[in-house]
């Protein structure tokens, strides 16, 4: 089973690849690249290299690499997944986020898994929406998501324990820096003791991006200006996306 976004485009070959990729590898789960794009007119999609590095990871690692967010995204696009998986392991309903409810689940049930950097998938951003515009409180499902993968790979996963601390803390910065303090002040005062209970942890991980380490670092000083921090720099990449697309 492959999942395209109504909104996004593939190249030609996009189920062939990763069909391909799945069989002659012995795979579960079959992955491929993704290009970002504003507008049709910037897509060349016969322009791609001859060789792809292909990597094969098992199930366990393939997690601990989307935990992590390094190469390998949580979003069911840019794979092809054994039906019989899909099967056992559905969407969450009725919640936001449902994309990282699930796909954890998959690299859990998979024995190996196949990646390439090929890229096959256009993802459309949209100029005329912001994912972070404004605030409800279902968005608090990306941290009881979070908390239930941190107790899942605790109970069966040790090895990715530290995987599955960063992906709380990096969920409860990207809730930090779009919650209205004095609206939501319970919802505020939570995310601050996560913080502080989870960044020790992300600072002495070695394999947590530096850009996670470094913010890690800078809620000691103050965790009111890590969201300040994070709502400029959101700001800012929204800015440059524009200016880019124009």
């Amino acid at each position: 089973i492959a999942f395209i976004d109504g909104d996004d485009i593939v190249h030609p070959i996009y189920i062939q690849y990763l069909y391909s990729l799945l069989k002659k590898n012995n795979a579960d789960i079959a992955i491929c690249g993704i290009q970002t794009f504003y507008d049709k007119s910037e897509l060349n999609k016969n322009k791609l290299q001859e060789v792809y590095p292909i990597e094969i990871y098992s199930g366990e690692e393939a997690l601990e690499k989307m935990l992590y967010r390094k190469a390998i995204s949580a979003s069911p696009c840019v794979k092809i997944v054994k039906k019989n998986i899909c099967e056992k392991n559905l969407f969450p309903e009725k919640t936001l986020f449902e994309d990282l409810g699930v796909v954890y689940k998959w690299f859990a049930a998979s024995t190996r898994v196949v990646y390439s950097p090929m890229p096959l998938y256009y993802y459309l951003t949209r100029i005329g929406s912001r994912q972070h515009s404004s605030f409800s409180i279902q968005k608090w499902d990306l941290i009881d998501i979070s908390e239930e993968i941190l107790c899942f790979v605790q109970r069966e996963y040790p090895g990715c324990l530290a995987a599955g601390k960063n992906r709380l803390f990096v969920s409860c910065l990207q809730i930090l820096r779009d919650i209205p303090i004095f609206e939501f002040p319970d919802e505020y005062h939570c995310l601050k003791k996560k913080i502080i209970n989870l960044r020790g942890d992300v600072i002495k991980d070695c394999k947590s991006k530096k850009s996670t380490r470094i913010l890690a670092l800078l809620s000691f000083i103050n965790i009111r200006l890590l969201k300040e921090l994070g709502f400029l720099c959101n700001n800012a990449i929204y800015f440059f996306r524009i200016r880019k697309a124009f």
